[in-house]
């Protein structure tokens, strides 16, 4: 039974010291929890797409993303593995839309849908006024502090529905 002990005492000590935490690329900075509420009209807005770009368009920018469920809430992923958000200030980027066609069933069925699409391209249904998926026109800021978690709601304002052409 003592046999035992020592290799278990080393296993356990070997489990403590290494860490169980993820790997992260070199040169990522720490992250913080980040949940961005998103709300239209006096309504969450769920599937709001988010990408947050550095304020200082010279800093290295970690691809930081997410997208809003059914409260509005969208908690930001780094890498889109990686939970939190590094400390900085941000612009924020979000868009919605649903692309409205007939998903093609058979190969047949797909060719004569991209011959239509030529000249009759599906439509797209936005939900947020374009400016707000464009770094250099968003309005909406964010600071992330380099400690504890942050939390913060966006008012993207009244309804908003724009029905057009998507480009192929």
């Amino acid at each position: 039974m003592k046999h035992y002990i020592i290799p278990g005492c080393l296993m356990i000590c070997t489990l403590l010291f290494s860490g169980c935490g993820e790997r992260r690329p070199d040169g990522m900075p720490p992250l913080y929890p980040t949940k961005l509420t998103f709300i239209q009209a006096g309504k969450p807005l769920p599937g709001v797409r988010v990408t947050l770009f550095f304020e200082d368009e010279n800093q290295k920018n970690w691809p930081i993303s997410g997208i809003s469920d059914s409260n509005g809430v969208a908690v930001l992923k780094t890498q889109a593995i990686y939970n939190g958000v590094p400390a900085g200030r941000y612009v924020v980027c979000v868009e919605k839309n649903e692309l409205n066609y007939t998903q093609p069933v058979t190969p047949a069925e797909a060719e004569v849908l991209k011959e239509r699409f030529k000249t009759n391209p599906p439509m797209v249904t936005e939900f947020i006024p374009p400016q707000f998926a464009k770094r250099s026109e968003s309005p909406l800021k964010l600071e992330v502090a380099p400690k504890g978690s942050t939390k913060q709601e966006f008012d993207l304002g009244e309804a908003y529905k724009l029905e057009k052409p998507e480009s192929i």
